[in-house]
C-alpha cells in the first residue's frame, strides 16, 4: 500500500512539474529537455545506447531551437580552449599532440613509452603496454580535450593507475563497467596496492574530458 501511494505521489509531482515547466518553455523546448533527462537517467542505470541516443537527440532539438545559445557556447569553448593551449604550450616537458583532432597509436609496433600529453578538440589515445619499452620507471600520459576516445591494453607484469573525469562518460574495465553524467573514475591494476616502483614498470593515465570513453584490457 504504500509502495502504491509512493507511485501516486512521484506521477503526481511529475505531472506538476511538467505543468509548470509547459508555462516557462515552448513545447519543442521542453519536449527537447525531457528527453535529455530521461537519458541521462537510462544511462545511469543501465549503459547501453540508449540512454546516449536519447541525450543526443534532446540536445540536437534544443540546438536547433535555441541557435544562438549554441554559437555562444561554442565561442565560450573555443576562447577556454585557446587559452588551455598557451598554458600547456608553457607547461613541463614531455611529448605533447595537440591539434583540433589527435590520434595516439601505439599499438602496432614496438615503441619507447614516455610522458606524454593529448590536447584537442576530438583525441584518441590507443596504447599497447605488451610493446612498449618504458623510459623512466613511472610514465604519465594525459588526454585533455571536448571528446576523448582511449583503449589501454595492460600486461600482467605492468601497474597501472586511471583516474578521469568526464560531464558523460563510460568507463570499462575488467569485472568493472560504469557510465553516467558527471562520471568520476579511478581504477588501479588488480593485486597492486601500492605504486612503490618495486615491481615492474607503472603507467598513469589521466583522462579530463567533456565525453569519454575509456577501455582497459588485460592480457
Amino acid at each position: 500500500m504504500r509502495e502504491k501511494h509512493g507511485r501516486t505521489a512521484m506521477v503526481l509531482l511529475a505531472a506538476g512539474l511538467f505543468l509548470v515547466l509547459d508555462r516557462i518553455f515552448d513545447p519543442v523546448t521542453l519536449a527537447a529537455l525531457t528527453a535529455v533527462a530521461l537519458g541521462v537517467y537510462r544511462a545511469s542505470v543501465r549503459a547501453d545506447g540508449v540512454g546516449y541516443a536519447a541525450m543526443a537527440a534532446g540536445t540536437l532539438f534544443l540546438m536547433v531551437a535555441h541557435w544562438p545559445l549554441l554559437v555562444l557556447l561554442a565561442v565560450a569553448a573555443s576562447v577556454f580552449f585557446y587559452a588551455r593551449a598557451r598554458d600547456w604550450r608553457r607547461s613541463a616537458a614531455g611529448a605533447r599532440f595537440g591539434g583540433l583532432v589527435r590520434s595516439l597509436r601505439w599499438e602496432r609496433a614496438p615503441f619507447v613509452l614516455s610522458d606524454a600529453q593529448v590536447l584537442s578538440l576530438v583525441g584518441e589515445v590507443r596504447i599497447d603496454l605488451s610493446l612498449a619499452m618504458p623510459e623512466r620507471p613511472e610514465t604519465t600520459v594525459e588526454l585533455e580535450g571536448i571528446v576523448g576516445d582511449v583503449r589501454l591494453i595492460v600486461p600482467d607484469d605492468w601497474r597501472v593507475e586511471v583516474e578521469g573525469f568526464a560531464v558523460f562518460g563510460e568507463f570499462r574495465a575488467p569485472g568493472r563497467r560504469e557510465s553516467g553524467l558527471w562520471h568520476r573514475f579511478v581504477w588501479r591494476s588488480p593485486g597492486r596496492p601500492t605504486f612503490d616502483g618495486d615491481s615492474g614498470p607503472v603507467m598513469k593515465l589521466v583522462v579530463r574530458c567533456f565525453v569519454a570513453d575509456v577501455e582497459i584490457i588485460r592480457l
